[in-house]
């Protein structure tokens, strides 16, 4: 798989890059694009371009075709990538959805 730098920043939580206020939601971001990485083996937004990297990153998830995903863990998913940190699911409420 050959990514470039927006791919590799994508770990980061979208807050890191606005300059704002950091809390423990950010490694639930990068659990959630880690998780995405390993079921699919690409990016959430496949067709944001460098450029508009950013911009992309919270809308709509494109999820590939031919994966045989639960849709319990898909919501896990997209529950972790919320692009506002304070809608975002944190660790406890995660770790609740898994029977923790």
């Amino acid at each position: 798989m050959q990514e470039g730098v927006h791919e590799k920043n994508a770990f980061m939580a979208p807050e890191v890059f606005a300059g704002q206020r950091v809390s423990g939601k950010i490694d639930v971001w990068g659990m959630g694009m880690t998780l995405f990485y390993m079921l699919y083996g690409c990016s959430p937004w496949p067709h944001a371009k460098e450029a508009d990297w950013h911009r992309r990153l919270g809308s709509t998830i494109v999820y590939p075709e031919g994966y045989d995903v639960p849709d319990k863990l898909k919501q896990c998913i997209e529950k972790m990538l919320v692009y506002d940190p304070e809608m975002r699911i944190g660790s406890k409420e995660l770790s609740r959805l898994f029977g923790g």
